[in-house]
Order: structure tokens, then C-alpha cells, then sequence
């Protein structure tokens, strides 16, 4: 085997290695799984952030999930690794509270979901695209309140 393979196996391994180490010490799993009584949970979702990272976006490999007040997307193994959820965007633990709206964007191959919300003094967006989005509004949205 040529040394610049040997350089390159070495290099994406020790990249892979420093990911996961990162996400140990962040306390980011790395086999990401949705809580059992989430009352919307999907994988394989399609997505992407806004801004110069929707260049990058995830295609079948998110985790989506609404919990204890909080909607999680996170990229699923191996797609977790390598630190790609941070260098695309695709790592987010988003408080209800923060979201201050929730769209269907229709397209050629059915709705997608955008997500606008607060993140810090700022509005971030994320497109999603979901098998279920009337399921993940109506657990996004608590009993007798409005998105939007």
C-alpha cells in the first residue's frame, strides 16, 4: 500500500477519534436514540440549516425528535462523527419556547417543515424535510397554542 494512504487512513481515523472524544466530553451520544415516550420521534429525515450551510445538508440521516419541552435533531451513526453536525449546522437542542414559527414550504416531492427560531439574539432556520409533519406540529404545539 503507497505511505499516502497509509497517511490518509490514519488522518480520517484520527479525525474520527477526536469527534468522538468531543462529543464524550459535550455528553452527545454516539449512537443518537429518541426517548421512548417522545411523543414524535422520526429517522431518516431529510434536512438542512439556513444561511451558507444549507450547501450541506442531510440527506436520510437525522434523528428528529420532541421531548420534555425540547425538539433534538441530531445526524444519526456514522453520520454523527467527523465533525460534521458542527461544520453543517445539523446538531440542534432547540427549547420550545425559542421557536417563534413553524412552516410548510411546499416542493415537487411533498412539504417540508421550516423551523425559525431564537438562538441567542439572533433567528437561525432549519428545513426539515419529514414523512409525518402534521405529526410533528401537533407535537410541537401544545394544546391551545399557535406557531407562527
Amino acid at each position: 500500500m503507497p505511505a499516502y494512504w497509509v497517511f490518509v487512513f490514519i488522518w480520517l481515523a484520527g479525525w474520527v477519534a477526536a469527534s468522538i472524544l468531543y462529543a464524550r466530553r459535550k455528553g452527545l451520544p454516539i449512537f443518537p436514540q429518541a426517548p421512548r415516550e417522545a411523543p414524535f420521534a422520526e429517522r431518516g429525515v431529510s434536512g438542512h440549516a439556513g444561511g451558507l450551510r444549507a450547501l450541506g445538508g442531510a440527506r436520510n440521516c437525522l434523528l428528529v425528535f420532541i421531548h420534555d419541552g425540547r425538539l433534538r435533531i441530531t445526524p444519526i451513526f456514522p453520520f454523527n462523527l467527523a465533525f460534521l453536525p458542527q461544520v453543517w449546522g445539523l446538531d440542534h437542542d432547540i427549547q420550545r419556547r425559542d421557536i417563534i414559527r413553524v412552516e410548510r414550504e411546499p416542493g415537487l416531492f411533498g412539504d417540508a417543515v421550516v423551523i425559525t427560531y431564537r438562538k441567542g439574539l439572533d433567528a437561525e432556520r432549519i428545513t426539515l424535510k419529514l414523512r409525518d409533519p402534521t405529526g410533528f406540529e401537533k407535537a410541537l404545539t401544545p394544546a391551545g397554542s399557535h406557531t407562527g
